[in-house]
């Protein structure tokens, strides 16, 4: 039977049952439909959910720690001339060091709160590598301006209490008390800081949590805890790549250069 005798009977078909045709052409159109909805929604979840991993967990975003951190060992601190060699490779963006203060309290006024830890940074590096993070209520000045006295305050510290005010705003003069530790010899220690910025609540979007740190100069927390027998050093180093796709291979090239790390 030829081709067009096939048509013309099926045609006809067609014509003679209306109610079954337009329901059979109806239940196509139907199911081509979802099949397309589905697979747009399923490609659309798959891009949000592929953007918030690389935002949330910032897969683009290496921590670099000395020693072995599962064995408990802590070799030392990094060397400005080692966080320059890893800034020279091709496939980072930023690479900065840290140093971290733990046991702060601020206090101004007569209230108090607690810091998880105050971190020195440099702050035009380290806002680089962060800067979904960085979301200010109130600041004052650049960070480009930000050096000696100066601190930023996270959410949390700053809204100890959310049925209290603010515990501080930029412009404001804090005191910030710290624990140092020279063997065997432990003692406090009290310092000035001006305020130049109280961050947004931002939550959790990866391993650490803004809304509980402080941030000062990374100088004067080298000064805070200055070494005579060594040069300029970081606690962390936090590196930052131009493809998250590349995190591996940098990762290896970071761990060749300080064996046995």
């Amino acid at each position: 039977m030829r081709s067009k005798q096939i048509f013309s009977m099926a045609w006809a078909n067609m014509k003679q049952r209306k109610l079954r045709t337009s329901l059979t052409t109806l239940g196509v159109v139907i199911g081509i439909t979802a099949v397309i909805s589905l697979a747009s929604l399923g490609e659309g979840f798959r891009v949000t959910v592929t953007n918030q991993m690389e935002q949330g967990f910032e897969l683009n975003v290496l921590t670099v720690i000395p020693g072995s951190l599962f064995g408990g060992l802590t070799r030392g601190r990094f060397q400005d001339q080692q966080i320059q060699k890893i800034a020279n490779f091709s496939e980072v963006d930023i690479a900065t060091g840290v140093m971290q203060i733990g046991n702060v309290t601020l206090k101004k006024d007569g209230r108090e709160v607690q810091a998880f830890v105050a971190t020195g940074v440099n702050f035009g590096e380290f806002i680089g590598v962060y800067p979904d993070r960085f979301d200010f209520d109130t600041v004052q000045g650049s960070p480009a301006e930000w050096k000696n006295n100066s601190i930023v305050i996270g959410y949390k510290v700053n809204h100890p209490n959310e049925t209290e005010p603010v515990f501080a705003s930029a412009g404001d003069v804090v005191n910030m008390t710290y624990t140092r530790t020279a063997f065997p010899i432990r003692q406090d220690e009290t310092r000035n800081f001006t305020v130049v910025g109280t961050l947004l609540k931002k939550g959790t979007p990866g391993i650490t949590n803004f809304d509980y740190w402080i941030f000062i100069p990374l100088d004067t927390a080298r000064e805070i805890f200055k070494n005579p027998e060594s040069g300029p050093e970081s606690d962390l180093i936090f590196v930052k790549v131009f493809d998250a796709e590349t995190s591996e291979h940098v990762g290896d090239e970071i761990e060749a250069l300080f064996p046995p790390y």
